[in-house]
This record gives structure tokens, sequence and C-alpha cells, in this order.
């Protein structure tokens, strides 16, 4: 990369069937408030859409008047994970912004990503404050389980939270390009695809910040990083939560790889399917006693109870991805 394509941003809005949901979204991004030496782009990822996406995204970007180019890109494979490589590739700035099709950013969202990222070059992967903008009005229950919605603040306070908690949500997600391609340099490939059309499986984007981490980066917090995710009547039912826990579980075994990996230990699978059970388990007690000193709903702990259930009956299949994957995790590694 040479030295020009380091001095702007690049937004990367992955979309499937997402003409709907693009207006707010553009108009968001077209109402940033960035300095005009400052270059920016908006990268459009028409994911196997079957609607007008690609049409409305251009039409849409035309009206709005902003000054950055938008370009629209096909990416066939459906997934997350596949549309967001194909924006990475696409891109021509070092900072990288994930904006997915119903994250709405606040008006200086560009500008302190941009700055945080320059002022601190060792930052793989950088997060925000994400707060929920609703359809309806929201159910009791949701702001027991709005981190499940990549709603909340992602660290204690503003500053590295690598030690801690090393993954940000991929909503908002602020990514350097440049130590993305040292991840591709070793051969890094996700092993999850992220969420589908048919399957809302997650962890994406927290598999992509383990391998940061392995590689040596650190992840950010920042609470001057603002912004709204929207969240329609559809996804705000307990059915919608349980599928979701439900498609999820699958990731915690990927998770396993990268801690294994970060851990130094190439082996390990018994003491850390151990441990596993043992902190779910003391969770969810934690949890059942919270619901009956009433600090806690009884949806939260058969959420938990779900959770547990799920991660538990997919440790078995632990010991073929150990097998499979790990000695490419492990070449993540910084030396």
């Amino acid at each position: 990369m040479n030295e020009s394509n380091q001095t702007g941003v690049s937004v990367v809005t992955c979309c499937h069937n997402s003409s709907s949901r693009l207006p707010e979204t553009l108009k968001h991004l077209a109402s940033q408030s960035l300095t005009t030496s400052l270059a920016w782009e908006v990268i459009v990822v028409n994911n196997a859409s079957s609607d007008e996406t690609s049409r409305v995204a251009a039409h849409l970007w035309s009206e709005y008047g902003s000054p950055a180019p938008m370009r629209v890109v096909d990416e066939p494979t459906p997934g997350l994970s596949h549309a967001r490589e194909r924006g990475i590739a696409s891109a021509r700035y070092d900072t990288l912004v994930f904006v997915d099709d119903d994250n709405w950013l606040n008006g200086n969202y560009l500008s302190v990503a941009y700055d945080i990222m320059q002022a601190h070059p060792d930052i793989g992967a950088l997060g925000g404050h994400i707060t929920a903008a609703f359809e309806v009005e929201p159910p009791t229950w949701f702001g027991e389980m709005q981190s499940w919605y990549a709603v909340g603040p992602q660290g204690r306070e503003s500053g590295d939270i690598t030690e801690y908690k090393p993954h940000v949500a991929g909503a908002g997600m602020v990514l350097r390009k440049t130590a993305y391609e040292e991840l591709k340099r070793r051969r890094f490939a996700f092993i999850l695809a992220d969420r589908t059309q048919l399957q809302l499986t997650s962890g994406g984007d927290t598999e992509l910040c383990a391998a940061l981490v392995l590689a040596g980066y650190r992840v950010w917090y920042d609470e001057g990083l603002r912004m709204r995710h929207f969240i329609p009547r559809a996804r705000l039912t307990k059915a919608y939560l349980r599928r979701m826990i439900e498609d999820s579980a699958a990731a915690g075994n990927v998770m396993a790889l990268y801690k294994l990996a970060l851990a130094g230990r190439s082996g390990g699978i018994f003491s850390y399917v151990a441990g596993e059970v043992t902190s779910r388990g003391w969770w969810s007690l934690k949890t059942a006693t919270k619901v009956l000193l009433g600090r806690c709903s009884l949806f939260a702990l058969e959420m938990e109870v779900t959770q547990l259930f799920r991660r538990l009956t997919a440790l078995p299949k632990l010991s073929s991805l150990h097998q499979q994957h790990l000695e490419t995790v492990q070449r993540l590694a910084k030396p």
C-alpha cells in the first residue's frame, strides 16, 4: 500500500436485500463532518441480493449530494464475512469502517475514528458506544439482552481493552487495512462465515479481532465513537433471540482455537472444556441467584441456560475442529 492510500477513510457497507434499510443509513453517512483535506469513500457490497439494493444505493448517494465517491461491488457468496472481505479488498484507504445497512453513525464518527487510528498505530480494531433505535417500543427484556443485538458500551472506559475483552462488534468496527493485509500474508481465512440469509450465526467480528491480537495488534474502545443500531419489529421477539443464540453456539468452538493459540498451547482441549463447563455453569448459577433476588428476569435465565446447553452440545465437535484448524490459527501468531 502506498503512502497516499493511508490518508483517508473507506466505509464498507455490506448489504443483502437492503433497499428498504439503506435510506437512513446512507443519509447519516452523507452527513459526516470531515475536513476537506481528508479523503473518504463509500463501498456498498451487494451480497447476493435479489432486490434493487445496487440501484437504490447509487440513486440515494447521488440524491444526498455527498462529495465522497461511492462504488457498488458484488459478492455473490452469501455470508457477512465474505461480504466484508470483498469490501476490504476493494478499499483504497487504510482506515476502514464497517457500517451495516442498519447502522446510523453520529456526524463525527469517521473523523474521530480516523484521528484515533492515526494516533495509535498499534490498534488493529476499534469500536464505540452503540445505542438502539427501534421501529416499535422494545420489550421489557431488551435491556438484559442488548449485547446480543450489538448494543451498549464495548469497554469499561475509553482505551485499550485487549487484556479483558479482546473484541468489538462488527457494527461500526474500525479496522486497519494494513493489519488485515498482514493477516492475509499469514494465510488467514475466516473459519466462521457469519450471518447468511438462512442462518443467524455470528462471531466473524470476534474471530477477526482474535486474529489481529494473535498477530500483535491491539483492540480499543472509545466513548467518543457513537452510533445507533436500528432494530426492526421482527427482531424484537423471544423466538428471534432464541434462534440467534442457538445458531451462534457453534462459534464458541472456533473461538476456543484462538484462545488456545493465544495461550501458546497446542493442546489443552480437555482442560479448556472443563473450564468452559465450570465457568458457564457458574455464570448460570449467578443469573439464577439474580432472579431469586429480583435483579434479573426469568427470561434472561432461560436464555442463559439455552446458551449453556447449546455450547455444551457443540463441544464434542471441538476435537475435530482442533485437528483441522489449530495449526492454521497458530500461524497467525506474532513471532
